[in-house]
């Protein structure tokens, strides 16, 4: 079994902080699409079908659909990140399953439900990723591959996204599936623009002064 490819650079506190508050977010963001019968990608986009289409729950379909994807976790990410993904994925399920939203966003429009649901999933999403854990089974294959420099995390989800986005279209209207494109459209674009690896690394390279140091005299010894 592997380790964690990468460690998050948090204490194990601040990883459990930040991912239960993603938790809340992406829960929030699901009921808010949910309450107008708008769809995402992923495995919540499939669980979403599901329980509109049969008698069972988003939630109960949600760990169902995730289930497989715990195994490549497990090998290929390690047992922290799985337990992470795990326990964020049945912390969702339970909470979109019984909490009820006092804010009645549908009377807003389709448009204002689709923003915020689809900005609120891609924070989660991202929140997530940033402590090492995940929401639903394509972003757990997401986060390996881009771990190994193979693809953007954001750009393998928007692909998936759209082959799910063609299963709606047989459940759904036109203006439900519109609707639930843009919001896979929102959120996927806003992973692909903050989740890149590499990005921050000279700010982090700084904090360190020995590594600072050690980098600065390799560059002058080549010179």
């Amino acid at each position: 079994m592997k380790k964690n490819i990468n460690q998050s650079g948090h204490s194990l506190i601040e990883d459990i902080f930040s991912i239960f508050c993603g938790i809340i977010v992406f829960s929030v963001g699901v009921l808010i699409i949910k309450s107008v019968g708008i769809i995402a990608g992923g495995t919540a986009g499939i669980s979403l079908i599901l329980s509109y289409t049969t008698d069972i729950s988003f939630g109960v379909w949600f760990v169902i659909v995730s289930s497989p994807f715990f195994i490549i976790s497990l090998i290929k990410l390690g047992i922290k990140f799985t337990i992470m993904t795990v326990s964020s994925i049945v912390i969702s399920s339970l909470i979109v399953d019984n909490l009820k939203i006092s804010m009645e966003l549908n009377h807003y429009g389709m448009f204002i439900s689709s923003l915020f649901g689809g900005i609120l999933i891609g924070v989660a999403i991202l929140i997530l990723a940033r402590h090492r854990a995940s929401l639903g089974g394509f972003y757990i294959l997401g986060v390996y591959l881009q771990d190994r420099n193979i693809i953007n995390m954001g750009k393998l989800a928007l692909i998936s996204d759209c082959i799910i986005m063609s299963l709606g279209y047989y459940f759904l209207n036109f203006e439900l599936m519109f609707f639930s494109l843009l919001t896979t459209i929102i959120y996927n674009v806003f992973i692909i623009i903050n989740h890149k690896p590499g990005r921050y690394l000279p700010n982090e390279i700084s904090k360190n002064k020995k590594l600072a140091k050690y980098l600065q005299n390799e560059i002058n010894n080549k010179e």
